[in-house]
Formats: C-alpha cells, sequence, structure tokens
C-alpha cells in the first residue's frame, strides 16, 4: 500500500518537476529567465521540508502530514489545470511542488513505524522502486503525450492529479494500520 502511495506522489512530482521548465518557457520566458523562475518553488520547498518535518516531529503525526499537502497539491493540480493565467499557473504549481516535496519526510517516517529490522530495509526498497519506477515513470509520460495529442498541459494537469489524490486517499484509508502505536 506505501509502495502505491509513493507511486501517487511521484506521478505527480516527476510529472510536474520534469515537464516545469518548459510549461514556463511556453509562457514567453527566454532560456536564462526560465532558469531562474523554475528555481523559485524549489527554494520555497527546501524551507517547506525543513518546517512540515519539524511540525511532524513535533507532534509525533504522520498521517495528516502526508495526506494534507497530497490533497492540496491536488487542488493545486487541478486549478493548473483549468486557469488560463500564466501567473495562476505558475503559483498553481509551484503550490503543487512546495506540498508534494514537504511531504517526503513525514511520508518516509511510515514504513519503520510498522515494519523493523531487514523488513523495513527490504520495505522501504519496494516502496521506494513502486514509486519513483512507477510514478517517477508514469506522471512525465502521461503528461508529454497529452501535450503532444492536445497541444496544451491542462489535460495533462488534471490527469496528474490523479496520482496525489491515491497518496491521500490511501493515506487516510490506511491511517489506522499505520498509526504510531504506545510501546
Amino acid at each position: 500500500a506505501l509502495g502505491v502511495v509513493y507511486f501517487g506522489y511521484a506521478m505527480g512530482a516527476y510529472g510536474v518537476q520534469l515537464w516545469l521548465p518548459q510549461i514556463v518557457q511556453a509562457m514567453g520566458f527566454s532560456t536564462l529567465a526560465t532558469g531562474f523562475v523554475v528555481a523559485i518553488p524549489f527554494i520555497a520547498s527546501m524551507a517547506a521540508m525543513i518546517l512540515w518535518g519539524r511540525s511532524s516531529d513535533a507532534r509525533g503525526e504522520r498521517i495528516w502530514h502526508v495526506a494534507l499537502p497530497a490533497a492540496v497539491a491536488v487542488g493545486g493540480l487541478l486549478v493548473a489545470s483549468l486557469e488560463p493565467s500564466n501567473l495562476a499557473v505558475f503559483l498553481a504549481l509551484s503550490v503543487v511542488l512546495v506540498c508534494l516535496l514537504a511531504l517526503q519526510g513525514p511520508f518516509w517516517a511510515l514504513p519503520s513505524t510498522f515494519l523493523g529490522g531487514t523488513a523495513a530495509a527490504g520495505g522501504i526498497a519496494l516502496v521506494n522502486t513502486i514509486g519513483t519506477g512507477g510514478g517517477g515513470f508514469v506522471g512525465p509520460y502521461v503528461l508529454g503525450v497529452l501535450r503532444e495529442a492536445t497541444g496544451g498541459y491542462a489535460l495533462g494537469m488534471a490527469v496528474l492529479a490523479i496520482g496525489p489524490a491515491l497518496t491521500a486517499t490511501i493515506v487516510l484509508a490506511l491511517s489506522r494500520r499505520m498509526a504510531v502505536r504506545p510501546a
């Protein structure tokens, strides 16, 4: 189940990360300006990852620290698919990146809550393989195919929203199983 959760995350994150430079350049920015503009959400993500991880650790809570940013990312992808304004699309995609990158810390704390020893090592490897190998391929590929078919990014963004929606749904559905149990 955690592999599918990470698949959903990776589908959305890699889809946006790998296509964002082309999306920004299509907005009319030069190659040099595109590099600087695309750096903005990643700089914001650095701070968000630290702050969101600290929040998760301080509360000892992981489920909502994964589900909430995934749900916000769904909204961001849907806004990016519907909004005609370049600025709104860029801001929405920035929110998507910040949210998806911030949920990684709390997510990677989940496997060790119910796996121990060699099972944890193997489980984490399997989760990473399913997520990165599967979602990391599907997200950018689907976005590329849909962009080629439609000439724009709107439909691809809407389809990418399925990934983080899957992440939020499964984490919440399995929250009883993954919740930290008292010793």
